[in-house]
């Protein structure tokens, strides 16, 4: 069930209005609205209130991306040596999601080459899908991976991951 499903249905239930929802939790109209409207993109604060005021909690779980799976369509790097690796071709969307949780996950990396290859498998996208590239990411966040690493390398790593990733995109 979808968020803004489980919103209305609960808001209902309880026979509020849109209005007393927003004065009962404390959450703007127009945010209700575009919840209940399946176009907000709520803060976990947002969520919280919402549970209070309507009775429900949600579940909030960290995902891990797939090493195996980046390795083979994208980083370019060896991450997974004796892990068999799937021979299906992700969807654009799925191998997209896993390389922002790797990108999410930068920070806990204490291996430097494979933070240097998700850092490439960055770059390569937005060097050759500039379009997906600013779909995905905010160009701040991309620029501090960036400088961290050697230029020279980082084109040479990204050209192997963009071939990777021409074989899915």
């Amino acid at each position: 069930m979808k968020l803004s499903e489980i919103i209305r249905k609960r808001r209902k239930a309880r026979r509020l209005s849109q209005i007393e929802l927003a004065v009962k939790s404390g959450v703007s109209l127009p945010t209700i609205q575009l919840l209940e409207g399946g176009r907000g993109n709520p803060t976990l604060e947002v969520l919280k209130k919402l549970e209070r005021a309507l009775g429900f909690t949600l579940e909030v779980s960290e995902e891990v991306p797939d090493w195996a799976l980046l390795q083979k369509w994208i980083l370019p790097v060896t991450l997974v040596e004796d892990q068999e690796i799937s021979p299906e071709k992700p969807s654009p969307r799925k191998l997209l999601s896993q390389l922002w949780e790797a990108v999410e996950a930068l920070g806990q990396i204490e291996n430097e080459r494979v933070a240097e290859g998700i850092a490439a498998a960055l770059y390569a996208l937005r060097r050759y899908y500039p379009l997906l590239f600013s779909y995905f990411s905010d160009g701040g966040m991309a620029n501090r991976i960036f400088t961290q690493y050697s230029k020279g390398r980082m084109i040479k790593l990204s050209r192997i991951a963009g071939e990777k990733m021409a074989q899915v995109l």
